[in-house]
C-alpha cells in the first residue's frame, strides 16, 4: 500500500508540496474546506495537471476533499493481480 500525506493548503504556494509527494510515489489527500472557491479551483487544476502528467488519478472523496494518487508501480500492480 502506498503511503499518503494529508495537506490543507492555505495559499497557492502550498500546492508544490502536492507535486513533490506525487513524484515521490505518495498519495495525497487535499482538504480544501478552508480555502475559497477560486483558490480551490486553481489548486485542483494544478494538482490534476501534475497527476495527469505522471499517469495517476484524482478522486473526490467528500465535499472539497480529494485523493490524488500516483500511478501504480510495477510491484504494486503485481500485488493487485494476486488479490484478484
Amino acid at each position: 500500500m502506498t503511503p499518503h500525506s494529508e495537506i490543507t493548503p492555505h495559499s497557492f504556494d502550498d500546492v508544490q508540496v502536492v507535486a513533490d509527494h506525487l513524484i515521490a510515489g505518495r498519495s495525497v489527500i487535499i482538504n480544501l474546506q478552508e480555502v475559497d472557491a477560486q483558490l480551490s479551483r486553481r489548486i485542483i487544476d494544478f494538482a490534476s495537471g501534475v497527476c495527469y502528467g505522471l499517469g495517476g488519478s484524482v478522486e473526490k472523496v467528500a465535499s472539497k476533499i480529494y485523493r490524488i494518487t500516483p500511478p501504480i508501480t510495477p510491484p504494486e500492480a503485481h500485488q493487485m493481480a494476486l488479490l484478484k
